[in-house]
């Protein structure tokens, strides 16, 4: 199976090419921020959530439940797409 370019997976496979190795920079880093992460992603939520403008609400304790399952990886994948993002900036100046 070929593995995508640009992604953690080719890099964890054998790739070491630019794209593969900045993924994987930026994954390493997300994981060392992720440790200082101050506001957990639960405390965002404070009310009910519409799936369909409206007509189905899903209560906020149910959308905590989801996220707690996922805060870390959610939060890791938030801050690695910043370390893109900031090295996107750098290599445009």
């Amino acid at each position: 199976m070929k593995e995508k370019h640009g992604t953690r997976y080719a890099y964890n496979h054998g790739c070491r090419c630019a794209k593969c190795t900045k993924a994987n920079s930026a994954w390493a880093w997300a994981q060392r921020k992720a440790k200082n992460w101050d506001t957990p992603i639960r405390a965002i939520f404070s009310e009910c959530a519409s799936i369909d403008g409206g007509k189905t609400l899903v209560p906020t304790e149910v959308l905590l439940a989801a996220f707690r399952k996922y805060e870390q990886k959610i939060g890791c994948e938030a801050l690695a797409e910043i370390w893109r993002r900031k090295q996107k900036k750098e290599t445009e100046i």
